[in-house]
């Protein structure tokens, strides 16, 4: 189990390290959607990797504390560059999101993750932000 922890706290480490990145960074709206939404595929890929329910939950828990005031942070920028776009630049971004490396893999596996951690409050809240901000419908906040 040693071994196992080791990597969980390097995970949660990168994790941490590349939030705070993101949101203290002056890049694009789209690239700090881009990075938040790979490290959210990346978050449930190893949170459905768990066969532990309870190692999982620890994990997704770990990962909220962590990263709940960086992750904020970005939605709020994402926030502010999708309320400056016109409606047609919304279209278009809708239309490029599908694109996305990530948006399969979030599309497949939000709601797995999503039933597998129904009592992680933060991360079901970040899912449905991530869900609007890469369809650009709606208010994050």
């Amino acid at each position: 189990t040693g071994c196992a922890s080791l990597k969980m706290n390097s995970q949660l480490s990168a994790h941490s390290e590349l939030l705070k990145r993101i949101a203290n960074s002056n890049i694009s709206g789209e690239q700090k959607l881009d990075e938040l939404a790979g490290s959210m595929v990346t978050l449930m890929r190893e949170g459905l990797a768990f066969a532990n329910p309870k190692k999982g939950v620890k994990y997704v828990q770990s990962y909220s504390d962590q990263n709940e005031k960086s992750i904020n942070k970005i939605f709020k920028d994402i926030g502010k560059w999708q309320a400056s776009m016109s409606p047609a630049d919304r279209i278009s971004f809708i239309g490029k999101i599908r694109k996305k490396p990530y948006a399969n893999d979030f599309k497949d596996l939000a709601p797995k993750f999503q039933r597998k951690y129904k009592t992680a409050k933060f991360l079901l809240s970040m899912t449905r932000k991530l869900t609007k901000a890469m369809t650009g419908l709606g208010k994050i906040f």
